[in-house]
């Protein structure tokens, strides 16, 4: 990884707007470009990790950093919804999110190897 005028580059040439075209019809709409909202939103960051999981088992730094930004999508989709009253989504919300913090950690100690 390497930045350069502001820009992240991976290893392999692909960059962080890579990343960010991929994920982001599952963000926000291509119409009216708002981001999603509510259950629509969670669902949507499900089905897109999911198709992550499916059509990139090797799992290379792009594909991480494209399930990171699934799981930030998610975390997005949280904020979204009524959890104070629903003890199941605030257990999936703090999953979600220390997944992404492993996840991250793990990233930067194989950048430092």
């Amino acid at each position: 990884i390497d930045l350069t005028i502001d820009r992240l580059v991976v290893s392999d040439g692909s960059t962080d707007n890579e990343v960010t075209k991929f994920t982001v019809h599952w963000e926000k709409c291509s119409i009216c470009h708002q981001l999603y909202q509510h259950e629509l939103a969670l669902n949507l960051a499900n089905s897109l990790l999911l198709f992550i999981d499916e059509k990139n088992p090797e799992k290379s730094l792009l594909d991480q950093m494209r399930y990171i930004d699934a799981l930030r999508i998610k975390i997005d989709a949280f904020g979204t919804l009524d959890c104070r009253n629903n003890s199941d989504l605030r257990a999936e919300g703090k999953q979600t999110a220390y997944i992404f913090l492993s996840m991250a950690q793990q990233m930067k100690r194989q950048d430092f190897q």
